[in-house]
């Protein structure tokens, strides 16, 4: 007898196709002409509604989602609030990405909008729905517990009335677990950045511009949420909605009108199942621009934007989108296009991005210069005064390894510089380092000579990050981010 041949079970035929389904959604969701028109649409929904809503706040793009969605001639400056620092069971408020710069414009215009994205089918990001009301809950308690009577120590009662997070989106037990870790955070931060509460309260000085004195007042950072098909008549302490009579004070309980700063959290991708939806011509991504390395082709934000003519053309096709970034964009970029930027850190220490070689201003004495360098810009430079450092690329794994080793000549170099035989200041010396983006390599050079040079006592773990967070307030057209292993480099350099 022959064998019988079993007939395909209908589930299995299911299976085939719904994986033909999956990877076609796949497919499409790296398509750059997709993702582009996508970004497109969500900034349509910030220039709609968001921008007459909300038009006496300035716009501030969270890096490095929510560039993508703001024109460069739209916003002076960005922050960087990490959806990871919101995960559940994590709960952080970084010291190493205070946002402390955005206060200014805060206290001056009452508020701010900050623009983000996600995506799989999400209304809001970790960033927004967590990682900011916790940065809000903590400095609200830092600024408050003085003028309440708790001195430096905060109680989860006290903190209770400044926790704030949207209705819907996080759940009452993770609520109270979150509640549970803001006075670790408040004491931390008072630990680990040094006089918080005095440099909160002068920036409340300096830049409130309302009638009210601010003595004895308190003053409150209040975020609320808003996304596409959000309604704007929500009461933003209670979710509840009402007829927009503006913020309901006494939701405080505390006898008295709070001053309040509203951080408006605008999430602009529209929530769709799986993450896509069809429109004509494209295919909708939400959170399009979200880890934008995966599909950009090297394409960055402001590329994007100065080439949003041709970008937004529903005719190109993906091959011409992709050819004409690789011809026109990438293609021609090069350290040497690159504007030299620098800041000052201390009196003596500058960082900054990399430019040409012969942008170098008079009035430096050295120049750490790392990341790419050519064999004619060595030959064409004073050997004296520009140092180069090719193989401290920031972001690349091996920079950290060539890190160890570059700080043991790069430190002696730069205090030869600073200092003089006896170890007084040399104040007419200054030195600039400079790496290709600013914010890492550059930043972690800076931090271990600070570190080892200008410390008052031994240098440990909380020392460095005291410097740290310090240069991070510093540093106003840069966001300072050292990477783990850059860090690794300077603790190991230094202990």
């Amino acid at each position: 007898m022959g064998r019988v041949q079993t007939p395909l079970h209908p589930s299995t035929s299911m299976d085939q196709d719904w994986k033909e389904l999956s990877k076609t959604f796949r497919l499409e969701n790296k398509n750059i002409k997709s993702r582009l028109l996508s970004v497109l649409e969500d900034y349509q929904y910030i220039q709609d509604i968001i921008e007459p809503t909300f038009c006496d706040y300035k716009i501030v793009p969270n890096e490095r989602c929510g560039v993508w969605y703001c024109p460069p001639e739209k916003y002076n400056k960005t922050c960087y609030f990490k959806s990871t620092d919101g995960h559940t069971d994590i709960w952080e408020f970084s010291h190493r990405r205070l946002n402390f710069h955005i206060l200014e414009d805060i206290f001056t215009d009452g508020g701010v909008v900050i623009v983000d994205s996600t995506r799989r089918g999400k209304k809001i990001p970790d960033s927004l729905s967590k990682t900011i009301p916790i940065w809000c809950a903590v400095l609200n308690c830092i600024i408050n517990a003085e003028i309440n009577g708790h001195g430096l120590y905060v109680t989860t009662e006290f903190a209770e009335k400044y926790l704030f997070l949207p209705p819907n989106t996080v759940s009452p037990t993770e609520r109270l677990q979150i509640l549970a870790k803001i006075p670790t955070l408040v004491e931390n931060c008072i630990k680990y950045v040094p006089n918080v509460r005095t440099m909160l309260l002068e920036k409340i000085k300096t830049h409130f511009k309302g009638p009210n004195k601010l003595e004895n007042e308190e003053i409150v950072l209040r975020p609320i949420w808003i996304h596409p098909g959000s309604k704007h008549n929500i009461d933003p302490f209670t979710g509840d909605v009402v007829p927009w009579t503006g913020f309901s004070h006494g939701a405080f309980q505390t006898g008295k009108e709070p001053l309040v700063f509203t951080v408006c959290c605008c999430s602009c991708s529209y929530q769709c199942q799986d993450g896509t939806n069809k429109k004509s011509g494209y295919t909708y991504v939400q959170g399009a621009a979200d880890d934008h390395e995966l599909w950009s082709n090297g394409l960055e934000a402001v590329d994007f934007w100065k080439n949003v003519e041709y970008f937004s053309n529903l005719e190109n096709t993906d091959a011409e989108i992709s050819f004409y970034i690789a011809e026109n964009i990438t293609g021609k970029r090069s350290l040497q296009e690159h504007e030299l930027k620098y800041e000052k850190i201390t009196e003596q220490v500058y960082i900054g991005i990399s430019g040409p070689v012969d942008a170098l201003p008079q009035n430096f004495k050295l120049w750490i210069r790392c990341g790419a360098a050519s064999e004619e810009a060595k030959e064409n430079s004073d050997p004296q005064v520009i140092h180069f450092y090719p193989g401290l690329k920031s972001n690349e794994k091996k920079s950290g390894k060539n890190l160890r080793v570059a700080l043991i000549e790069i430190v002696p170099l730069v205090e030869k510089i600073l200092f003089d035989n006896s170890g007084a200041p040399e104040l007419k010396n200054t030195v600039l380092i400079t790496c290709d983006t600013g914010t890492d390599i550059s930043a972690g050079i800076a931090l271990a000579i600070i570190a080892k040079s200008f410390s008052a006592g031994p240098v440990n773990k909380v020392t460095i990050r005291q410097h740290l967070t310090q240069m991070i307030n510093k540093c106003t057209q840069f966001q300072i981010n050292p990477s783990r292993a850059t860090l690794n480099s300077v603790n190991s350099f230094l202990m």
